[in-house]
C-alpha cells in the first residue's frame, strides 16, 4: 500500500519510525514488497528444478533467469555479492577515525521520475567499531517529500533487505550512528 508522503492535516498513515515519514510515497517498490509479491505467486517454483544459485545478503533467484538472483537495493553482480555498476561514482569506504566528506553528483532529468539514476556508496566499519553519518547537504532541483525524483538513503537496518530512510531536503536530516 502506497501513500503520498506530503503531510496531511490528518495523515491516513505513520511510521513507526520517523525516520521513514519521508520515504513514505517514493513510487518505488521495496524489496520486500517484491520478495513478499514473488513468494505469494510461488514465482520460487519457476526455479526450483534448475539448480538455482545461492543468493548473498537475502537476495533471491531470478523467476525470468534462474541462475542469477534479485537483489536487495544497494548489492548487485549475479549473486548479490558486488556493489552495483550503474554508476561511474560508485565508491567503497573504510571509516577511519577522521571525518570524511564524500560527495555524491548524481540526478535524473527533468520530468523523468520512473527512470531513476542510482549511485551506491559502501562505508564499511573497522572491526568492532561503528560508523557515524552526517548528510550535510542535500543541493536538488527536487526538493520534495518521498524523494518522488531525486533522494538519498541510508541502509541502517542489520537486515540489508530493508529499505533505508529516504532523505530529500536537507532540513530533516538525522545523525546516525550504526
Amino acid at each position: 500500500m502506497y501513500f503520498s508522503g506530503v503531510p496531511p492535516r490528518n495523515p491516513a498513515m505513520a511510521t513507526i519510525d520517523q525516520n521513514y515519514y519521508r520515504t513514505i510515497g517514493s513510487g518505488l517498490i521495496s524489496f520486500a514488497d517484491l520478495l513478499m509479491v514473488n513468494k505469494h505467486f510461488q514465482c520460487e517454483d519457476v526455479c526450483k528444478s534448475q539448480n538455482p544459485p545461492e543468493c548473498d545478503r537475502g537476495g533471491f533467484p531470478n523467476p525470468k533467469n534462474c541462475q542469477t538472483c534479485v537483489c536487495p537495493g544497494g548489492y548487485g553482480g549475479p549473486l548479490c555479492k558486488d556493489q552495483p555498476t550503474e554508476c561511474n561514482e560508485a565508491l567503497t569506504k573504510t571509516a577511519t577515525e577522521e571525518w570524511e566528506q564524500i560527495q555524491v553528483n548524481a540526478y535524473n532529468q527533468v520530468g523523468d521520475r520512473y527512470n531513476y539514476f542510482k549511485c551506491v556508496s559502501w562505508i564499511k566499519a573497522p572491526e568492532g567499531k561503528k560508523i557515524q553519518v552526517e548528510i550535510a547537504d542535500i543541493t536538488s532541483y527536487a526538493d520534495k517529500l518521498g524523494c518522488t525524483a531525486a533522494g538519498i538513503e541510508i541502509k541502517i537496518q542489520e537486515d540489508q533487505r530493508l529499505t533505508g530512510p529516504r532523505y530529500a531536503m536537507s532540513t530533516q536530516v538525522p545523525f546516525y550512528i550504526f
